[in-house]
């Protein structure tokens, strides 16, 4: 039994490397009732999705970074925008 559990959760970590390599959010692996339900959700935050929620373009430019990256500081923001620290701190609020 030992082998099939372990050939299952090599299946999830491949599942999850596929999403990574194409950019799109880990898998969501649920178990309900003795079953287990895998969703596989598409990354709506493109670019152009982006630019059409009417943010400025540095605003653009600090929800690409945090896309890419995971995170934003506000020194980060200064650097990528070249904004001082009160207009960052704006921004990101």
């Amino acid at each position: 039994m030992a082998g099939y559990i372990e050939a299952w959760g090599r299946g999830f970590e491949m599942m999850r490397e596929g999403c990574r390599e194409y950019g799109l959010p880990d898998p969501v692996i649920v178990e309900e009732q003795g079953g287990m339900e895998v969703a596989f959700l598409k990354d709506i935050y493109s670019e152009e999705y982006i630019q059409n929620l009417h943010l400025s373009d540095r605003q653009v430019q600090g929800v690409l970074y945090v896309k890419k990256h995971g995170r934003i500081t506000n020194a980060e923001y200064c650097e990528i925008t070249g904004v001082s620290d009160r207009a960052a701190l704006r921004d990101l609020n």
